[in-house]
């Protein structure tokens, strides 16, 4: 007799999540094949952002508090860049998912994101952001990119030599810290004592930049001199 009410228990739980699969749709697939999908389909990225957005917001949903859902927020709010075209939709929609990361993933070190995608957000809520990131209760990590962001953005303001200062307790609070491939005292470093034009000017010999490659050697563009050097200056916008 236990074993078929434990039958009819189970037979009964299956009919359940088989009902809410239905009411719900396709469970969510994983990240991975949801960006895939996204960058290799041919519709505009603006309408297929916007197609697809409940799928990536039902996969952070399904997976929230994980290191997966907020993976799924934060390519949400990154591309929200997508609906710049209108009229404040990029500023609105960034803004309240950033606002659900800070509630949702308050001690994630990925958090320094936010710091960095200053181009979703409006200038006076990005600079509202930044001044929370900077605070103690946030992790290094945090706190360092909220500091270079808002040092370049006093640099390009009405008063760039206020950033000096900003830039230097960046170097000396920070400065041992990774960014990217180089870390930030060296970033620091780079907009304190930038190349005079004419040092860089055409027909001038190329100053000796120095870094790592991108499995952590050190290099150095002296090393190669007298040969063919192809150097590419990009970004991820």
């Amino acid at each position: 007799m236990k074993h078929t009410r434990g039958w009819f228990a189970a037979t009964a739980l299956l009919c359940a999540l088989a009902a809410h699969s239905r009411a719900d749709g396709e469970p969510p697939k994983d990240l991975a094949a949801l960006e895939e999908q996204f960058e290799k389909s041919e519709t505009p990225r603006n309408e297929n952002y916007v197609a697809m957005r409940p799928e990536f917001e039902a996969f952070a949903k399904a997976h929230a508090g994980t290191k997966e859902g907020l993976a799924a927020k934060l390519w949400l709010l990154q591309n929200t860049w997508w609906l710049k075209d209108d009229k404040g939709s990029m500023e609105d929609a960034a803004a309240k998912l950033a606002d659900e990361i800070f509630a949702e993933y308050p001690k994630s070190e990925d958090l320094a994101k936010i710091a960095d995608w200053s181009y979703v957000f409006r200038k006076d809520k990005h600079a509202e952001y930044l001044a929370k990131l900077m605070s103690a209760k946030f992790p290094p990590a945090v706190r360092a990119a909220a500091g270079l962001a808002n040092a370049i953005g006093v640099k390009r303001g009405a008063n760039p030599a206020d950033a000096d200062a900003l830039f230097a307790a960046l170097a000396k609070d920070y400065g041992k810290l990774a960014r990217g491939y180089t870390t930030y005292a060296a970033v620091a470093d780079a907009y304190l004592h930038p190349l005079a034009p004419a040092d860089i000017a055409i027909g001038k010999i190329a100053p000796d930049i120095v870094g790592s490659s991108p499995d952590g050697r050190a290099m150095k563009l002296s090393d190669f001199k007298g040969r063919v050097v192809v150097i590419d200056f990009f970004g991820d916008w």
